[in-house]
């Protein structure tokens, strides 16, 4: 289950994300992080071949079985990186 926060969702329009990219990141990450400042929050990553194979990383914690999203976005050190 996923729930989206009003952040997450004004990033995702602003930003071009469809929620069936965040969905399958969150389904099948290539890699996922605890974030180094808060430990309570986690951070999936995935390239997305609809988005120029741009890599999408998914902030979010978790509360019982549901995916709550914190914010969405391209990361470029992400692309670097591989």
């Amino acid at each position: 289950m996923t729930r989206l926060t009003l952040h997450s969702e004004e990033m995702m329009r602003r930003r071009g994300v469809k929620l069936e990219w965040i969905e399958d990141t969150l389904r099948a990450p290539t890699s996922v992080r605890i974030d180094a400042r808060d430990p309570t929050l986690k951070l999936a990553f995935k390239q997305i071949s609809e988005a120029q194979d741009k890599w999408l990383r998914v902030v979010y914690r978790m509360e019982s079985i549901t995916h709550i999203i914190i914010t969405v976005f391209f990361d470029r050190n992400e692309e670097k990186k591989k």
